[in-house]
């Protein structure tokens, strides 16, 4: 069986979602009356998001490694009196994070340690104290390139080798045969990559109370509140496509569809095509009451 829920994420799709979760650490400091003296990243995993953390915040980020059963802490002298600690690992599938807090209290029992993820397993029964995107699919960093995507394992069952660990494959998936015949068109040559779905909207029929069978012609030209209410089973056939086939390039041809389908599969390339033009579609809904905030 394909590991279908197992997902690749890119950097600037891990930064994005990290940039995301800045507000959600502020806040976190508001609220608790502190702020962070230190960030401590988990190795490896816990750098890239830890130093994207620390500059934002303007303050010092050390490591802590897991050896065996113990960790071991890098840290600057001049850090050694820290009191507020943000603990960060990437994904949190489980309680190692809150182990390693464990062990830190044991070393630094005055501190006061926090843990950050911005992925969330959502099958762990605990989650970090601050956390971002929560989902039911697992994700391989980008550090860990194209070694755990449906294709990636189809690959090595197929061939019976490794190679596919190092190989920059990726799975294209487009709306419709006409999307896929533009791009064609549009790059002068013919697409030969074997890891190519098109989604085929003849073949899919929903039970609603609407009447609708048409999905084609009734999501095409449909506005953002249709696709988030009556039509929005319609559109999840759509994005069950894209998570099923471990699609990492969507290629949309109606902008409304590629907005909400960009909110609901964070980690993929969403391309919007208009005519001679390709744009990478990145959306997430903003919370209109944050607004009263702002400076303007």
């Amino acid at each position: 069986m394909l590991p279908t829920n197992v997902f690749q994420i890119d950097y600037q799709d891990l930064g994005n979602l990290i940039w995301n979760d800045l507000s959600s650490i502020l806040d976190y400091e508001n609220k608790n009356l502190l702020k962070f003296d230190l960030v401590l990243a988990k190795l490896k995993n816990g750098t890239f998001p830890g130093s994207i953390v620390s500059n934002s915040l303007n303050i010092p980020m050390a490591t802590i490694k897991v050896v065996v059963d113990d960790i071991e802490l890098f840290v600057s002298k001049e850090n050694v009196e820290i009191k507020n600690i943000l603990l960060v690992d990437c994904i949190y599938k489980d309680n190692e994070l809150d182990l390693i807090k464990e062990k830190l209290l044991n070393q630094i029992p005055n501190a006061n340690i926090v843990t950050y993820c911005p992925l969330v397993y959502s099958e762990t029964i605990k989650k970090p104290d601050i956390y971002g995107l929560v989902s039911n699919h697992y994700f391989m960093p980008p550090w860990n390139w194209n070694t755990f995507t449906s294709q990636t394992h189809l690959e090595r069952l197929l061939n019976n080798n490794n190679e596919s660990f190092n190989k920059n494959t990726h799975t294209l998936g487009f709306c419709s045969k006409k999307s896929f015949n533009d791009i064609e068109l549009l790059i002068g040559q013919q697409l030969k990559n074997e890891w190519i779905e098109i989604f085929d909207f003849s073949n899919k029929k929903i039970n609603t109370t609407s009447n609708i069978s048409s999905l084609e012609n009734n999501l095409e030209h449909s506005s953002i509140e249709e696709l988030k209410t009556k039509k929005k089973n319609f559109l999840e056939e759509k994005t069950n496509f894209i998570k099923t086939n471990g699609i990492t390039h969507f290629i949309e041809t109606d902008f409304n569809q590629a907005l909400i389908i960009s909110e609901l599969c964070p980690t993929v390339h969403i391309l919007y095509l208009k005519e001679k033009y390709l744009f990478k579609i990145y959306s997430k809904e903003f919370d209109k009451n944050k607004l009263i905030n702002l400076n303007f």
